[in-house]
């Protein structure tokens, strides 16, 4: 029985529909997709986009653009729009974060995510903490979706959540941290921006309710895809994907 874990901007997009008819409908919409191509060559590549370093105040070499970019289409397939996509959003990176005179640190100790269904992980965060000063670190979940399948304004505030719940609460000594979402704005042809979205307040939801929400929407999940795949060997269509778990 094949065990797949729901991509963690999907947990994050369906968690913060209200259940029914508009949750199943952008399940639906998400399980017939054929997503060919992913973001993997930018990520492989974020500790020089984002100037990794091992503590403060160390001085590091600068990565060229034009190296990273190399490294990145090293990684991507021949598909163009992975190619096309992964180069302009990593640029438009690069460049930000230069101009903001921003850094990371590795930080290998943070928590590995929220257990899902599936028995892996739902994470909002990689190993790295983001300096924008001596005084304020931020915790980043990079967003490399279009406008159409990203994290809006009440998904964000799942991965918000999420982070306060297993970073802040979970460690005394990132109590502080501040939490963050960045975002891409924009299209190829008028270019991309990026957005950081700083969360400001209380979180909006406890735990106990995150966990209620990973359970209902890996069993809505797995009941609008089964479904799709009853429907799909009905029609002599069936792709062949099996989303059964054991919830």
């Amino acid at each position: 029985m094949a065990k797949k874990s729901l991509p963690s901007t999907e947990f994050a997009r369906f968690a913060a529909l209200p259940r029914g008819e508009i949750r199943d409908r952008a399940i639906k919409i998400f399980v017939r997709s054929q997503a060919s191509w992913s973001y993997e060559p930018t990520r492989s590549y974020l500790p020089e986009i984002l100037r990794d370093q091992a503590c403060f105040n160390l001085p590091i070499a600068d990565a060229p653009w034009d190296v990273v970019q190399a490294n990145i289409l090293s990684k991507c397939s021949k598909i163009a729009i992975q190619r096309e996509q992964n180069c302009l959003k990593a640029k438009a990176l690069f460049d930000f974060w230069r101009h903001e005179g921003w850094t990371s640190i590795r930080n290998t100790d943070l928590p590995p995510g929220m257990i899902n269904p599936s028995h892996g992980y739902t994470r909002f965060w990689d190993d790295r903490l983001c300096v924008i000063s001596e005084t304020e670190l931020f915790v980043p979940f990079i967003d490399f979706r279009s406008s159409n399948t990203g994290l809006n304004a009440d998904a964000r505030e799942v991965v918000f959540s999420v982070q306060d719940w297993l970073i802040r609460q979970s460690l005394p000594e990132l109590e502080d941290v501040i939490l963050s979402v960045i975002r891409f704005e924009g299209t190829k042809e008028t270019g991309f921006t990026v957005t950081p979205y700083f969360h400001a307040g209380a979180v909006r939801w406890s735990p106990d309710e995150l966990s209620e929400m990973m359970i209902e929407v890996y069993a809505d999940w797995v009941r609008v895809a089964t479904e799709h795949e009853q429907t799909n060997r009905r029609t002599g269509t069936n792709d062949g994907r099996n989303f059964e778990l054991d919830l």
